[in-house]
């Protein structure tokens, strides 16, 4: 019997002085805090395996982590995550992640490599109303999800947006309008089309 290794490999398969000579070898790259052989093609699937490795199993990915995982950004220093506040999961952070509270509706989450991510849709309405994330890395990530026209991306974002105080109404509207914009869906202020971000 044949056995292969995993395609995000961690110090649970391999000795990091083993996988860190491997790397140098030019045998695995670098993923996340794992490694994955250099014959893997990296994909969300992979990059949410490897988010998956910082954090209990009912984490779920948000933010700049799910942008990275759906390739619309490059990953972030501290990664984003949540847990439902019935998970019973104990709530810290760490140099490498945040880890928050939060309800989420089941139609916003799919599972990819293991991982539970939030949806492209509510990853830009967190983006758009996240104050800890630089508005322009939020409008960026936001503009790449946009130009994916994914199926439905559009439809209740605008909506989704308008909630929480006034404050944070406003800097939703002007993220959601510039990565719109960025992202081609709308005229920019001058009348031409805007940037495509693909």
């Amino acid at each position: 019997m044949t056995y292969r290794l995993p395609s995000v490999l961690t110090t649970a398969d391999l000795p990091l002085a083993e996988l860190g000579s491997a790397r140098l070898d030019g045998e695995v790259f670098s993923l996340g805090d794992g490694w994955c052989p250099i014959d893997e093609i990296e994909g969300q699937e992979m990059r949410a395996r490897a988010a998956g490795l910082l954090v209990p199993s009912r984490a779920i990915a948000e933010c700049l982590t799910a942008a990275w995982i759906y390739g619309a950004c490059q990953e972030p220093t501290r990664h984003q995550f949540f847990v439902s506040p019935h998970a019973r999961v104990a709530v810290h952070t760490s140099a490498r992640y945040l880890l928050r509270e939060l309800r989420c509706a089941p139609t916003d989450l799919q599972n990819l490599g293991g991982t539970r991510v939030t949806t492209p849709v509510r990853t830009i309405v967190d983006l758009a109303r996240n104050e800890s994330v630089p508005d322009d890395r939020a409008i960026l990530a936001m503009a790449t999800l946009l130009a994916r026209r994914w199926p439905g991306v559009t439809d209740d974002i605008d909506g989704r947006t308008q909630q929480g105080t006034q404050r944070s109404r406003a800097m939703a509207r002007a993220r959601l309008s510039a990565a719109m914009i960025a992202a081609g869906r709308m005229p920019s202020p001058n009348g031409e089309p805007g940037a495509s971000c693909r």
